[in-house]
């Protein structure tokens, strides 16, 4: 009697582990108990223009030379539309020579 109670403890055990890492027992939700929808580019459409890049050029230095002033937005808002806009590409692995998609901003707003 102790090795099938042991034996169905272990595999009780085992299909809580399962289930936990699989599916998981925790979802996000907000105040109003709602699940929480997480938005993706091709969800929320972002302004761009390309551009070739050169040797000494920056996400920060091209978008800022567009704009003619200085960012309106956060850096980490500029590298997130990067990415969104460019497949996840961090921009510290841009290449010379290819050409890229950079957000668009107005300044003296953030663009939503």
């Amino acid at each position: 009697m102790k090795r099938i109670s042991a034996f169905f403890a272990l595999f009780l055990l085992c299909y809580a582990i399962y289930f936990d890492l699989s599916k998981g027992t925790l979802t996000l939700v907000n105040a109003d108990h709602k699940q929480i929808k997480k938005e993706t580019a091709s969800e929320q459409e972002i302004e761009y223009f390309t551009m070739r890049v050169y040797s000494g050029d920056t996400l920060i230095s091209i978008v800022e030379a567009n704009l003619n002033a200085p960012l309106p937005v956060s850096i980490e808002k500029v590298i997130d539309d990067f990415k969104n806009l460019n497949d996840g590409l961090h921009p510290k692995e841009m290449q010379i020579g290819q050409t890229y998609k950079f957000p668009v901003y107005q300044s003296g707003r953030e663009n939503q």
